[in-house]
């Protein structure tokens, strides 16, 4: 970043950053991009700077007429979508400061006053408009080995298991999971446009539970806390985990700010661990014998074919 005023030249690792001028004035600031590949590309602005009193009263009212377009645009969804943005965007929160900012404007007198309107200004990033950047539909949640904590489901569900045969409790949950739900989601991502950019703002998950019979026992949805966490149903927290009780509902919808998609969510469900069909996977002595015999019988015919083939070869 050359902001055109021969201060220091500023290096950032995202495309957003912040200047002060120390005087009014018209200014070319240039901007480069660099790759991993060390390939960059230069693009020139013209920015012109103007008194703090006349910036902060500009800002100020385009701000407050993004805000108000952005209400309308969120009142167009309907349910949990509505939470879901407002919570990301903090509308409440940003009203609040607008408000108490245009206060604080109308009383300042000096630059001295108005430099930290200007400040926290440019700290309240205000969407100009949002819109779907993602979507998928009718998606199968496929819960991986990998995604099955049993240490959690023993905290959250109760019962026991045997960290001997870990694997094979790991794959009861996802026995269970197969037997008794059909699980798909809608994946909705939205991401807001600003000035020069579009960055995604929150991600939602619509799950569809629809079970395969009648379940009278609790069952739970699990995954990793995730950052902006939102959803229209109660929930838990254990050790680093969110659990949510599924019994008696066809939905439940959740959002995050967090980095996944509908690729990679990381979650299971589970009833409590006395419920599950455990699937030894710990090998029987009989069948450790009957390996290391199929072993040595291929050991000792590999020996007798080498025997051989010397033999001929050497006729």
């Amino acid at each position: 970043w050359d902001f055109g005023d021969n201060t220091t030249l500023a290096t950032t690792i995202t495309n957003k950053t912040s200047h002060v001028y120390s005087t009014m004035g018209v200014y070319n600031v240039k901007i480069t991009v660099t790759d991993q590949r060390q390939l960059s590309s230069t693009k020139n602005f013209t920015i012109n700077v103007t008194s703090s009193k006349e910036l902060i009263n500009s800002t100020l009212t385009e701000k407050e007429k993004d805000v108000l377009s952005l209400e309308k645009e969120i009142a167009l969804f309907t349910g949990f979508y509505q939470d879901a943005l407002e919570s990301a965007l903090n509308i409440s929160y940003i009203k609040q400061r607008l408000s108490a900012l245009r206060t604080s404007y109308k009383s300042a007198t000096t630059e001295a006053e108005y430099n930290p309107i200007v400040a926290e200004l440019s700290k309240l990033n205000v969407p100009e408009g949002i819109s779907k950047s993602r979507s998928a539909q009718d998606i199968t949640l496929f819960s991986g080995p990998d995604y099955v904590d049993m240490e959690v489901l023993q905290e959250i569900g109760g019962g026991n298991y045997s960290s001997e045969n870990e694997n094979g409790y790991i794959n009861g949950v996802l026995l269970w999971q197969r037997e008794n739900l059909d699980i798909s989601f809608d994946f909705n991502e939205f991401s807001g446009r600003y000035p020069g950019y579009i960055e995604p703002i929150t991600k939602v998950f619509e799950i569809n539970i629809d079970e395969r019979t009648d379940i009278s026992y609790d069952y739970f949805f699990i995954m990793p806390e995730i950052e902006g966490f939102q959803t229209d149903s109660a929930f838990g927290r254990k050790d680093g985990f969110i659990y949510i009780n599924l019994r008696g509902k066809k939905s439940v919808s959740f959002s995050t700010t967090g980095d996944f998609d509908f690729t990679n969510l990381p979650a299971f469900i589970s009833p409590s661990i006395s419920r599950l069909t455990v699937i030894d996977s710990t090998p029987s002595p009989e069948d450790q014998s009957r390996k290391w015999l199929t072993f040595s019988l291929v050991l000792i015919a590999l020996l007798i074919i080498g025997f051989i083939g010397y033999i001929v070869m050497v006729e």
